[in-house]
Order: structure tokens, then C-alpha cells, then sequence
């Protein structure tokens, strides 16, 4: 296997917190760590979802910190 294209997440406004971080972070985060012993993998793509509200913060707004916000966020650091 030389790529691993990762599109699986939770867009649902409507589901919990702790839904929304199972699926979204915890899958994320199970899909790097077998990632990491691919021995042939060459790329690992992450697909976030459609829902961004940009940089806040940029354009002199308050952040917006809402679950799915948060759960993008932890997942790019992952």
C-alpha cells in the first residue's frame, strides 16, 4: 500500500460532542497510527470536511469555536 486517502468523518451538526470526536478525531487518529506502519506508503491524505469558517481572528472577529471546529483542529495536528 503506498496511499492511504482517509475521507471518513462525522458532518452531522446534529450529533454529540463526544460523537463527533469519536468518529472525527479518534478515527483520525487510528488511521495515521496504521499510516505509520505502512512500510511503502508514500502519502496519507486526510479529507476534511466541506464546513470552514476561515480565520476569525484575521479579519478582527472573535475565534468561532464550535465542535466541528475543534475537531478540525485536532485533527490537523494530529
Amino acid at each position: 500500500m503506498t496511499y492511504i486517502i482517509h475521507t471518513g468523518a462525522e458532518t452531522g451538526f446534529s450529533k454529540s460532542a463526544e460523537a463527533m470526536f469519536e468518529t472525527n478525531v479518534r478515527g483520525t487518529k487510528n488511521m495515521a497510527e496504521f499510516a505509520e506502519q505502512c512500510g511503502l506508503l508514500k502519502h496519507f491524505v486526510n479529507v476534511s470536511t466541506a464546513y470552514v469558517c476561515g480565520n476569525q481572528e484575521a479579519m478582527g472577529n472573535p475565534p468561532i469555536l464550535t465542535i466541528m471546529a475543534l475537531a478540525k483542529k485536532i485533527c490537523s495536528l494530529l
